[in-house]
């Protein structure tokens, strides 16, 4: 990341998200990797969104931008397929989102990869 911001471009996508779902399918595991491009200033954070895999809105799961890689977002429907994606913000503002992440649907076993950390 820089240490001095002068004219800051907007940051790069983060990496696609890593989704586990967790006992019960209302609750989820979302991490990811920090953008390549952090346009030139520090990030401010990770905003994630969410949406049935059906639904044309996103919801954002958080308001204010976390600092960490990794976000349990709670207040699933199981049986239901959720999709969700990630933006950096900079003091240019909030970046490109990441191509978004399809996990199982929420009841049954996840699958693809574990994600690297997740905060309970």
């Amino acid at each position: 990341m820089t240490a001095v911001c002068g004219l800051p471009g907007l940051p790069g996508a983060p990496g696609i998200p890593r989704v586990e779902l967790q006992r019960g399918g209302t609750a989820a595991s979302v991490s990811w990797n920090s953008p390549i491009d952090d346009g030139g200033c520090r990030l401010d954070g990770y905003i994630v969104e969410y949406r049935a895999e059906t639904a044309t809105r996103w919801t954002r799961a958080n308001d204010e931008p976390v600092l960490d890689l990794d976000l349990v977002v709670r207040n699933l429907k199981p049986d239901v397929v959720y999709e969700f994606r990630v933006a950096a913000k900079n003091k240019a503002g909030l970046g490109a989102f990441s191509p978004s992440a399809k996990p199982t649907k929420g009841g049954e076993e996840p699958t693809g990869k574990t994600p690297q950390s997740t905060r309970q």
